[in-house]
């Protein structure tokens, strides 16, 4: 492989690893918010290598083929380390207030469905049931009325009526 080549795989391992950081980044973001227990953070430190193993794989065969020289883990090494040095806290930051922004964003959109979907709702379905309700009382009114009036009743005679 010509040397131009080979700077060109360096200059793709260098983007990869660089990548590689960005991903890890995220995943401690998330285990931070999510405060991930002993188990948990093991299987998703699990699932963090199997997406990386599997980007470098991927790129390695679609740049060089899948063939493995000593400067494409220099180049994977120094694009993590570069990333680290240059942008990690940057990117770190960016990520927290990018979650709290979409956090505040969720509680507004909650509140928006509350105001524009459910009040109105509420409102119409007590609207629609106030006639109802409101006969519905007073047919209930009327039963127990007539119900302690026929339990009082007693016949003329001073009788009891048996019960059939």
């Amino acid at each position: 492989m010509e040397l131009s080549g080979q700077a060109a795989i360096f200059g793709i391992m260098l983007a990869t690893g660089m990548a590689l950081g960005i991903v890890f980044d995220c995943y401690r973001v998330m285990r931070a918010l999510l405060r991930l227990k002993k188990v948990a953070t093991a299987i998703a430190d699990i699932l963090y290598w199997l997406l990386a193993t599997g980007l470098v794989f991927l790129v390695l065969m679609l740049s060089n083929w899948g063939e493995l020289r000593f400067y494409v883990f220099i180049g994977l090494i120094t694009g993590v380390f570069c990333y680290y040095r240059l942008f990690s806290s940057a990117v770190i930051r960016l990520l927290i207030q990018a979650t709290r922004m979409l956090a505040a964003a969720g509680r507004y959109g909650k509140l928006v469905l509350v105001f524009l979907l459910i009040k109105p709702l509420r409102l119409v379905a007590r609207v629609v049931y106030f006639p109802f309700g409101f006969v519905g009382r007073k047919v209930r009114n009327i039963k127990n009325s007539l119900k302690k009036n026929w339990n009082n009743h007693k016949p003329p005679d001073g009788k009891e009526i048996p019960p059939q």
